[in-house]
């Protein structure tokens, strides 16, 4: 069930990517020789709701994509514009059983691991229904 929801995110990740924002999963471990870019992680919460039918499971949870950018220079353009990949996420139905809702950018200050990059989190809720 969960597979199919991170299959959908995973694609939608793929296709966020650009010259100037590279896209890694959150626990990437590799080099990042980017200046900024984007990992995104996808978290559920695993419920016993059901849906209004009675037919299928409710499994709500959050789509996060954590930006980075050079600290130090202000609030930058580059993550407004990184921002409006929420037209790709917010409000969609990726795959059958899956819908996004409305997200939201938070500015989080510095990275606490690397302190000459600051970062941005745009959060996406999503339900997944599934059986």
């Amino acid at each position: 069930m969960f597979e199919e929801a991170l299959t959908a995110f995973n694609t939608i990740a793929e296709s966020a990517k650009t010259a100037d924002f590279p896209v890694y999963p959150h626990d990437y471990k590799g080099s990042i020789n980017k200046a900024q870019f984007i990992k995104f992680m996808v978290v559920f919460r695993d419920t016993d709701r059901l849906s209004y039918s009675g037919s299928s499971r409710v499994v709500p949870g959050f789509l996060v994509l954590s930006i980075f950018y050079p600290s130090g220079n202000g609030q930058q353009v580059p993550v407004s514009k990184v921002a409006d990949l929420i037209t790709l996420f917010e409000n969609k139905t990726p795959v059958a059983g899956l819908q996004t809702d409305l997200a939201s950018l938070q500015f989080m200050g510095k990275d606490p691991d690397n302190k000459t990059l600051s970062r941005a989190d745009l959060k996406i809720p999503f339900n997944y229904y599934g059986d």
